[in-house]
């Protein structure tokens, strides 16, 4: 069954919590998916540029062509991941998942229509709760669960019900991809539970 819905605009209502953290299991495995797209790109431009007639170049081009697409592809992923953090949201409506392009986080743009969502509507959720360093969701009518590794936390940002927000990050983090701190992702994940929770009341009436 598929749990996350995907949009590219959504309108979940007002937003009560974000956090990013540092999702370094999803760049670790998004390194193996770039070695094998590396060394695909690079067989297909050797054949590409051998069936042109060039093919005293087509190896030389054919590593260039994979060291190109492995160490962009790398680079991307550290960005999004790591440096940056994977964000969240919890919205009135929804738990959202945002992706968005490292290039436009770097030039400080608003990413608005670069944004790609993944949600969890909160009237598909009977159950929030931590396990471990996780924010686990419980869904309805026996759909499974879904599992949200938080730490180590990077940012996050509360939004109060006067429209004003708390925001608090984590000092030395960026390239540091060994910093964190426990007392930052502690109140995090307090923070986390309650205003998912508090969502969930809200969608239940």
């Amino acid at each position: 069954m598929k749990i996350w819905q995907k949009s590219k605009e959504i309108d979940s209502g007002e937003t009560f919590f974000m956090w990013r953290h540092r999702a370094n299991g999803r760049f670790v495995g998004k390194i193996g998916t770039w070695l094998l797209t590396a060394f695909v790109t690079g067989i297909l431009t050797s054949i590409v540029i051998s069936s042109a007639g060039l093919a005293e170049i087509a190896q030389n081009m054919a590593r260039l062509a994979f060291w190109i697409v492995l160490l962009a592809g790398v680079a991307n992923s550290f960005l999004r991941y790591v440096y940056f953090g994977d964000e969240y949201r919890i919205n009135q409506n929804a738990l959202i998942h945002v992706k968005s392009s490292p290039v436009f986080e770097m030039l400080g743009r608003s990413r608005s229509f670069n944004f790609k969502y993944q949600f969890v509507p909160w009237n598909k959720v009977n159950e929030i709760k931590q396990l471990d360093n996780k924010l686990v969701l419980i869904l309805k009518n026996d759909d499974g669960t879904i599992e949200i590794e938080m730490f180590p936390v990077l940012k996050y940002i509360n939004y109060s019900e006067n429209k004003t927000m708390k925001e608090k990050s984590l000092p030395g983090s960026g390239f540091n991809i060994f910093s964190d701190d426990k007392e930052l992702d502690k109140e995090t994940m307090q923070l986390a539970l309650a205003k998912a929770r508090e969502a969930k009341k809200l969608q239940s009436g």
